[in-house]
């Protein structure tokens, strides 16, 4: 099993993205470097359409698109996600960084994101 370990918690910014036009910024966030956890900890917060949930509740409103995403190997780190921001307002997309941001701190902190990603390994018993 390969434990991620990070001294830090990841402090997404957001800024504008590579799809921005003279005259428009599209934001977004570009994260490199990324663990296989990282990656899908991201996809499942931007893609979280239960609408009951906070991932929804902080990332419905500024209109959240997962644009661009790369899974490493479980054994690196050089996963990749582009996600943009379809909203002008930039108190809403603040707060889902923000809560993003949040969300990532917490599975840092918790105890088990190795368990989490431990259930994520193939079975070898099949």
């Amino acid at each position: 099993m390969n434990q991620e370990k990070n001294p830090m918690p990841r402090a997404f910014k957001y800024g504008p993205g590579p799809h921005s036009l003279p005259g428009h910024i599209q934001y977004a966030i570009q994260a490199h470097d990324m663990s296989y956890g990282e990656c899908l900890l991201m996809r499942g917060i931007i893609t979280n359409n239960f609408i009951n949930s906070a991932d929804y509740k902080a990332c419905n409103p500024a209109r959240v698109f997962l644009q661009g995403f790369a899974l490493p190997d479980r054994q690196r780190k050089d996963g990749w996600v582009l996600v943009e921001f379809w909203c002008a307002d930039e108190a809403v997309i603040a707060r889902c960084v923000e809560h993003i941001n949040r969300r990532f701190k917490e599975w840092e902190a918790d105890g088990s994101k190795t368990a989490w990603l431990e259930s994520l390994e193939p079975s070898t018993s099949r």
